[in-house]
């Protein structure tokens, strides 16, 4: 596997220098399992959160929240250098 790098400066560290490590080239595609997975986030409220990694060949779920779960577990389950696309179903009373 041929991992590719980038150093970029990192808002959250005040401009510490950061390594990525295994950035897409392009031409991704989304995995079934996205769109089922959001489905049942969306239509059933079966989850509170899922969170998508960027694979070297496709989009790809990463983790899925439990309908219990909170906005600080999908905090806490996110990587520190790496990006994460994430949907949060959040509750509220009109």
């Amino acid at each position: 596997i041929v991992t590719m790098s980038q150093v970029d400066n990192h808002l959250k560290t005040g401009g510490e220098i950061l390594e990525y490590k295994n950035k897409p080239s392009g031409n991704l595609t989304v995995s079934s399992k996205c769109g089922e997975i959001f489905q049942e986030l969306k239509l059933r409220r079966k989850h509170r959160y899922i969170i998508f990694k960027i694979g070297e060949e496709e989009v790809e779920v990463e983790v899925v929240g439990k309908r219990n779960e909170t906005l600080d577990n999908l905090k806490k389950a996110l990587p520190y250098t790496e990006c994460r696309y994430a949907i949060y179903d959040q509750e509220y009373k009109t």
